[in-house]
């Protein structure tokens, strides 16, 4: 398994320059909220603000992967240095659209992901497509801009969040 979730990675960060990133302006559909990760169809998001400003929540769809993901905060900036060292399996490390992101998966196949703005991700990932739908959500956050989302498909706790066009 640690093979195909490395290739499927490398596959990954070839076709990010090729379009797979979003770039531009969306239109946002009516009856729609925005999400700081481009949800993938099936996929749900509850979202949560912190007194700091700092965002997270969980991503679920139907057949059972959970992703949790943090925005900073002062306490867990960088998620993948807390893994302890005898449980990784491997790790990975790459610069993609200019940001960086760092990747570890333990013995486990526990998935941390660490953005370089500190933005954390994590998962048990039990098959290779949960891998790939974890990557291909976790490379489009957007913290600022976020992406619009049928309002069905998104929960947000606490008055705190919103997006500047909301």
């Amino acid at each position: 398994m640690h093979t195909t979730i490395r290739i499927a990675l490398l596959v990954l960060i070839g076709l990010i320059p090729s379009g797979l990133y979003p770039q531009g302006a969306e239109k946002t559909p009516q009856n729609s909220s925005r999400s700081p990760v481009r949800l993938l169809p099936g996929y749900t998001i509850e979202l949560g603000s912190g007194a700091e400003g700092q965002i997270g929540g969980s991503i679920k769809n139907k057949n059972g992967l959970a992703i949790s993901f943090h925005s900073f905060d002062m306490y867990s900036k960088d998620a993948v240095t807390l893994v302890k060292q005898s449980d990784i399996a491997w790790r990975s490390q790459q610069i993609i659209g200019g940001r960086s992101l760092t990747m570890v998966c333990t013995r486990a196949n526990d998935i941390t992901i660490t953005l370089g703005d500190g933005t954390n991700f994590g998962a048990r990932i039990r098959t290779s497509q949960e891998m790939a739908d974890l990557l291909l959500m976790a490379v489009t956050y957007d913290e600022k801009k976020g992406y619009p989302v049928a309002s069905k498909d998104i929960t947000v706790h606490g008055s705190n969040f919103s997006y500047p066009d909301q």
